[in-house]
């Protein structure tokens, strides 16, 4: 038994290791039972489990000094900066459809999260790849509901998340409930009620926009737009549209004539009646489509309210009515 202790305040001063969930070059996600005594004098186990990601700061040091033009002597407060800003927006945030932030560690660069059982929507994708039902569309878009419901959340508070993928959409099917994960890159895109526009690339490679390439500047609560554009395409049709949004990218280039037309390339974006979809949910997947990647400049995307009420008009797919977004 390998027990471990953290500086939380709230659960894990005393920690069972289980297993670990993930590791990348930037941090490693464990999970541990909490072993606290939260009854004074009487000796009981939490026993709740729970999900630590440890960053790792060198190697986060590393690659931001390889990133820019010489060695920035002020990196280690930058990176605790960054470290910090995922804690304090994670702990605000309050819906059923985003992980909790319960804890941080300052001195092992830890943050102590909510356990979210299941897999992500990437895994769950693949292991239903050749399913095509009646009931498995259903789920889809009940899932793709709560991941909207998720963001437009968010862009409430002024929060972008800039890495909206579903390799970040936890999944359980007991509950039927999504979760979005991972804070890393999360900002304010809007401060005492001005817009702040960003010129950092965030994200991962194939669900960041065009303007990221071309513009020094832009909107990062539209960033967050074209990810859910770029998911439910991956819903859809089980692929991915491009591999990156640039005129070097063939399949990119290749919609770039129909984009001009507010139409769809029909070999990229298959008519969603092959997939399964029938005739007007079809045909409101590829208005969103549409809305979104064919916008002639960032300020003609639409914003999340707006994509809600479009994937809304998809009620003959049976959509639980919406309810309280917390």
């Amino acid at each position: 038994m390998h027990t471990h202790n953290f500086n939380f305040t709230c659960h894990l001063k005393s920690a069972l290791y289980v297993h670990t969930l993930g590791k990348g070059m930037f941090a490693s996600i464990k999970l541990y039972q909490c072993k606290d005594d939260h009854k004074d004098g009487h000796m009981e186990s939490c026993n709740k489990l729970y999900v630590v990601k440890k960053l790792k700061f060198n190697n986060i040091k590393k690659t931001y000094n390889e990133q820019v033009t010489s060695k920035d002597p002020d990196a280690d407060n930058i990176i605790e900066k960054l470290f910090r800003d995922e804690y304090e927006i994670g702990s605000i945030l309050n819906h059923k459809n985003i992980i909790k932030t319960y804890g941080i560690d300052t001195l092992k660069h830890s943050l102590l999260l909510e356990h979210c059982p299941g897999v992500d929507l990437f895994d769950y994708l693949n292991n239903n790849k050749y399913i095509k039902n009646k009931k498995l569309l259903v789920r889809f878009a009940s899932l793709y509901e709560q991941v909207l419901s998720a963001v437009q959340y968010l862009h409430t508070h002024s929060i972008a998340h800039r890495d909206i993928k579903l390799e970040n959409i936890m999944y359980d099917k007991h509950n039927h409930s999504i979760k979005l994960i991972d804070f890393g890159n999360a900002e304010y895109y809007k401060v005492d009620g001005v817009n702040v526009k960003s010129n950092k690339m965030k994200g991962t490679i194939e669900y960041l926009p065009p303007e990221v390439y071309n513009v020094l500047e832009y909107e990062t609560d539209k960033i967050d737009i074209w990810s859910c554009g770029v998911v439910l395409f991956n819903l859809v049709y089980n692929d991915s549209p491009w591999k990156k949004a640039k005129i070097s990218d063939s399949r990119y280039y290749a919609c770039q004539t129909y984009f001009r037309k507010k139409d769809l390339h029909p070999f990229v974006f298959r008519c969603p009646t092959q997939s399964g979809y029938n005739i007007h949910d079809a045909q409101v997947i590829k208005d969103i489509f549409v809305t979104i990647f064919s916008a002639e400049d960032i300020e003609h995307r639409p914003d999340i309210d707006m994509l809600c009420h479009m994937y809304s008009k998809l009620q003959e797919l049976g959509l639980p009515k919406k309810g309280s977004n917390s």
